[in-house]
């Protein structure tokens, strides 16, 4: 029987050190988080995450989504596309050169393997993706 349990990470990242900032953000972030928790999901919420948060944030979504029936992960922030893979930046980023490219960013493919780990997919069915 599912229990109906539903997880989120919320990032909103919008103070970075070395790429241009965004004011909006954190604050879409905590409205987002705002609207998941009044429908029930446990959110855990990262303003302005650097690296080393953004990964703690989704090994712990693994973790939880684990047991869960609904997993969601919403962020908000710089992201960029390299050879058809997508990358999220988070606000410790230099991104000075080209191969700092694939180590300081995380990767979207990563976001969506651990919030596909839910009770309530099934086997062979991918995570859904919005942006």
């Amino acid at each position: 029987a599912a229990t109906g349990r539903r997880v989120a990470l919320v990032i909103g990242n919008g103070a970075y050190k070395s790429v241009p900032r965004l004011p909006n953000p954190p604050n879409d972030a905590g409205d987002i988080a705002a609207a998941l928790r009044r429908l029930g999901f446990a959110v855990t919420l990262i303003a302005n995450g650097n690296f080393d948060e953004m990964r703690r944030g989704l090994i712990a979504l693994g973790r939880d989504a684990g047991g869960a029936d609904m997993a969601v992960v919403y962020f908000a922030g710089h992201g960029m596309e390299i050879n058809g893979e997508n990358w999220l930046i988070p606000i410790d980023a230099e991104l000075k050169r080209d191969t700092d490219a694939v180590n300081e960013p995380i990767s979207l493919r990563t976001v969506m393997l651990e919030s596909a780990s839910t009770t309530g997919s099934s086997a062979g069915r991918q995570p859904a993706m919005t942006h």
